[in-house]
């Protein structure tokens, strides 16, 4: 159907709906790509961030309880009274220094890994884990021992143990420790990797609005412009043939174009059309 044949109230109906729909798809690009962006954010917030954080923290409370252990050897030639006041120091630094690492592997265990070398270095440091503390289990029994032997020979007999036990957790230690760090070099690639791809996106999100904001400025104005001349101009002339003929001329000729067209205009010149005939 030509637009001439459809009455005036469906024209201005169907130009705000083109409008309308230009602005909704203008909506619907910028809520997409924000929606993207708020993701990417919250995985950062939620996500990478604190397993940066708790990595950081698992590693540097390996290291504290590694040299309260190596203190603890420290104590071998000094007075049983004045060690004994050593234990208890280091075993109440223990005890928060485990507190911490608990805290630690529970949020890391929590986080989701988004690759494949990311999961397969969390299930490592998984078994990395238990095997540390479980000589340590042994390590921290053996301190109480400390404290209730105050006979030299066999604190000597003690340290021994103890040593053996050193070394069989400074490897298992290092391991650990190669693996918290491996994680967190995989979470600094992958963030840095996504950062930039957030940014990307903000990019080409920025250049689709622009683009049907200009699409739809253009479309609008063209819109307008054909929808003026539609009406007003045809309008005018009609109304100008009236004008005319209310001034006593019937003899004006009334357009055959106005005549033929299926809206209110139509309407008019077929009825001023009559009257000059």
């Amino acid at each position: 159907m030509s637009t001439k044949n459809m009455n005036i109230g469906k024209k201005l109906i169907t130009g705000f709906l083109v409008v309308a729909a230009i602005a909704l798809a203008i909506g619907i690009v910028g809520w997409s790509g924000i929606d993207r962006l708020e993701q990417g954010v919250e995985n950062m917030a939620e996500n990478r961030i604190p397993d940066l954080q708790s990595l950081g923290v698992m590693n540097r409370e390996r290291m504290a309880i590694r040299a309260q252990t190596l203190d603890i050897l420290a104590q071998l030639d000094v007075e049983h009274s004045v060690a004994v006041a050593s234990y208890r120091r280091i075993q109440q630094e223990r005890k928060i220094s485990w507190d911490r690492v608990d805290e630690a592997m529970k949020s890391l265990k929590s986080i989701p890994r988004q690759s494949e070398k990311g999961r397969e270095l969390m299930a490592a440091l998984g078994a990395e884990y238990e095997a540390w503390r479980r000589i340590y289990a042994d390590l921290d029994t053996q301190i109480e021992r400390f404290v209730n032997s105050a006979d030299t020979a066999q604190r000597a007999a003690l340290y021994r143990e103890y040593r053996e036990a050193v070394n069989r957790m400074i490897p298992l230690s290092d391991a650990m420790g190669a693996t918290l760090v491996k994680l967190t070099d995989n979470n600094n690639t992958n963030t840095t990797r996504m950062a930039a791809e957030q940014v990307t996106q903000a990019v080409l999100m920025e250049r689709a609005i622009f683009t049907c904001m200009v699409i739809g400025v253009l479309a609008a104005i063209t819109l307008g412009v054909l929808l003026s001349r539609s009406i007003s101009r045809p309008l005018v002339s009609v109304v100008g043939h009236l004008e005319t003929m209310s001034k006593g001329d019937y003899t004006v000729e009334i357009e055959t174009i106005h005549v033929e067209r299926g809206d209110e205009i139509g309407s008019v010149a077929k009825a001023a059309a009559t009257l000059s005939a």
